[in-house]
């Protein structure tokens, strides 16, 4: 029988540099190195996926019963997908929504087998490090497109040209995503994400970046005209000032 404790004790490190880059090509998706195979997309995070999935299911023994109640959940829908493709029509549509909750099936064993098989602290240092790669990421995108107008979003830059006018709007930074509202929720979650591992592993946070972190999320909330971005941002302000 596999002695996984022995596995990962040989292979620790290996494990540990394979979940690290897997972290660091989740904000960089299939925009970059991926290519189609007809009815699907292959690029990075996926291959490192499926590399890093048989490793993290063989600990699923050593999970705890919630999280092995959370992923029994999650199994559930992707077999109820299943189902429906095979009795319903298996359109475009199906094909869309089969794929995001497998794709959540795979990812979350891979964060709960990850976690017990290294433990809490080696787990939240790797996170803390894919997590300021991730920021850093959007922030300089950020920066980028709100000092030049210029997006990585080929659609948002034709539909302004559509317009004519210039307008606030206009320098409200996207990164991939198409949508200002959708990078300020990843911008912000990743924000309250580091903030909480730093926290947990009892590191000294400096207030002063946060506060200029929360700074400039609210220069792009303001450009993007996010009502509901700016109220967050401007307590979380209020908390660290005061």
């Amino acid at each position: 029988m596999l002695n996984i404790q022995k596995l990962v004790e040989q292979n620790q490190s290996k494990i540990e540099w394979l979940f690290l880059v897997w972290l660091m090509s989740i904000p960089i998706g299939n925009k970059i190195m991926s290519f189609s195979i007809g009815f699907m997309t292959v690029y990075p995070n996926l291959i490192l996926s499926i590399l890093l999935f048989p490793i993290a299911i063989r600990s699923v023994w050593k999970w705890g019963t919630l999280l092995k109640t959370f992923l029994f959940i999650l199994v559930g829908v992707v077999l109820f997908s299943i189902f429906w493709g095979v009795f319903n029509e298996s359109n475009e549509s199906w094909m869309i929504d089969f794929r995001i909750v497998l794709l959540n099936f795979i990812f979350t064993t891979i964060f709960f087998g990850i976690f017990t098989l290294l433990g809490k602290e080696v787990f939240l240092r790797i996170l803390q490090k894919g997590i300021v790669f991730f920021l850093g990421i959007l922030l300089g995108s950020g920066i980028f497109e709100y000092y030049t107008g210029i997006h990585l979003s080929g659609s948002f830059t034709d539909a302004l040209a559509k317009i004519g006018v210039a307008t606030k709007i206009a320098y409200s930074p996207l990164y991939v995503y198409g949508n200002a509202n959708t990078y300020l929720v990843y911008l912000s979650l990743i924000s309250f994400l580091l903030l909480g591992i730093l926290k947990l592993r009892s590191v000294k946070v400096n207030n002063w970046f946060f506060i200029s972190l929360f700074l400039l999320i609210f220069m792009f909330s303001e450009a993007a005209d996010s009502k509901i971005s700016l109220i967050v941002i401007l307590l979380s302000l209020a908390f660290f000032l005061f």
